[in-house]
């Protein structure tokens, strides 16, 4: 009896095991089935999308060779812009040297901007200022810079470059996306009975007035860019004026610093002198009417005078 006992628990643990191990191989190939659902649903998922309305449409595929704006082959988009300022001593001939230089290079004036005059009615000297926004082809743009300074004193200038390539070439795939969307919908739409299914004809009509606005936003945006790119901004004020301002590399020593002061002074000097004599000139006039007023008062007191002493 008890071998036949022993024999039943054996057998009753060697099932248990047995039981065991295809429940366990029953899980496994459900949760193998369940992954391999999601995945096909995500795949499912991935390949359409929702329109306006929350129905499904199919969504393009991009090819797989798709390249990313940091490839090398991809031409950088730099925008670059410059400020200078400078001075003249011969104002109109400079602007109309600087006029002809930019059609020279290609370029043109977008904005300008004058103010001063020359002389006033005393000869007094009225410093002028132009503020001109000049467009140069960007391949130009560092020769023209360079020949400002022959034409002109250059006191400061500077320079920026923005890169707008990843900004660029982001648009551009968004556009690409967008016109195959485009395109597969007018395809889906020409498939359809615009009668008898007309609230989907209506959806895809919709979804793609929505696109081609998004693909004009995009376009003017890459229009503005490629003009800038294009083009290089040169913001330059040029002002009048009777003397350069001189460039000093390095701080002048105290002797330097006193003859400058001194010749300073007499130049100074000479200019006031100059005014001067110009306001005596242009005050001529009124200073002879006054003298002669002056006179004849002095004439007729004196003759007073004589008439009371008389009497």
């Amino acid at each position: 009896m008890k071998n036949i006992k022993k024999t039943w628990i054996a057998a009753f643990f060697v099932l248990l095991l047995v039981s065991s191990a295809l429940f366990a191989s029953c899980s496994a190939q459900d949760v193998g089935a369940n992954e391999a659902y999601r995945d096909t649903a995500k795949a499912e998922s991935d390949a359409l999308g929702s329109n306006a309305t929350g129905e499904m449409i199919a969504k393009p595929l991009l090819p797989d060779d798709e390249k990313s704006p940091t490839d090398s082959e991809y031409e950088a988009k730099i925008i670059r812009t410059f400020v200078i300022n400078a001075e003249t001593k011969e104002y109109d001939g400079t602007i109309d040297a600087l006029y002809d230089a930019i059609s020279l290079h290609g370029g043109y004036v977008s904005s300008s901007k004058v103010s001063g005059k020359s002389y006033n009615q005393y000869g007094e000297k009225y410093n002028r200022e132009a503020t001109l926004v000049i467009r140069i082809p960007a391949e130009k743009a560092d020769e023209f810079i360079r020949g400002l300074d022959g034409a002109m004193n250059v006191t400061s200038s500077s320079s920026a470059e923005q890169d707008v390539s990843n900004s660029y070439y982001s648009i551009t795939a968004r556009m690409e996306t967008l016109n195959a969307e485009r395109q597969s919908l007018l395809a889906m739409m020409g498939s359809i009975n615009n009668a008898t299914d007309y609230d989907f004809w209506y959806t895809l009509q919709k979804r793609i007035s929505e696109i081609e606005q998004q693909l004009a936003e995009y376009q003017a945006q890459i229009d503005i860019y490629d003009n800038k790119v294009s083009y290089s901004t040169v913001t330059l004020t040029l002002f009048e004026v009777i003397e350069y301002t001189p460039k000093t590399v390095e701080e002048p020593s105290f002797s330097e610093r006193v003859g400058n002061a001194f010749s300073e002074s007499w130049k100074a000097f000479g200019e006031f002198c100059m005014d001067f004599a110009v306001f005596m000139v242009a005050a001529l006039p009124t200073l002879i009417v006054l003298a002669v007023l002056g006179i004849a008062a002095l004439i007729i007191v004196r003759a007073i005078i004589k008439k009371k002493k008389a009497k």
